[in-house]
């Protein structure tokens, strides 16, 4: 198996759907706007990843969960992952 990280880039608005990446890392970064999690985040392990990866997400503006929002980083085997959440402006 591969150990590719997940990182999103961009200078605008960010609208999130599902992303996961069991195991491995995800960033998710808007160095102008607000980003917006509508769908799961996760990284959280399975049968072939022991740890969990961490999720990072900075927000130049708001950063809001919203709807079906929600963000994992948990094992049932080995170490959970860091969140991390950066807001320039509300957290919410």
């Amino acid at each position: 198996a591969d150990n590719a990280s997940i990182s999103l880039l961009a200078n605008q608005n960010i609208t999130t759907g599902e992303i996961t990446n069991p195991g491995r890392n995800i960033n998710i970064n808007s160095t102008n706007g607000n980003i917006d999690i509508t769908q799961l985040i996760g990284v959280s392990s399975d049968s072939s990843n022991i740890n969990a990866g961490n999720v990072a997400i900075n927000a130049g503006g708001n950063l809001r969960i919203s709807g079906q929002g929600q963000i994992r980083a948990n094992s049932s085997i080995g170490a959970g992952g860091n969140i991390s959440l950066t807001s320039g402006n509300t957290l919410s």
